[in-house]
């Protein structure tokens, strides 16, 4: 949901398996987190909770292979 009180749902639904790095960049480009999760099926799903975060806009970027999703998200807490 955007936007969201913390919990983002990262869904990533192609055929590349093998290791999904999400990064999380706050409105002035600056890195607040950054996870690598292995994706072992054409679709991965995970939850990410950035409650703790201060209210704001995120990037979230999210790279697999040779693909690279970003999205924009607020956070109100």
């Amino acid at each position: 949901p955007n936007p969201t009180t913390g919990l983002l749902y990262l869904t990533l639904d192609n055929k590349y398996v093998g290791r999904v790095t999400y990064s999380i960049f706050d409105a002035q480009g600056r890195l607040v987190m950054r996870k690598d999760v292995a994706k072992n099926i054409n679709a991965l799903f995970t939850t990410i909770d950035i409650s703790p975060m201060k209210t704001g806009t995120y990037i979230i970027r999210a790279n697999g292979g040779n693909d690279t999703f970003t999205v924009e998200t607020i956070l109100k807490n």
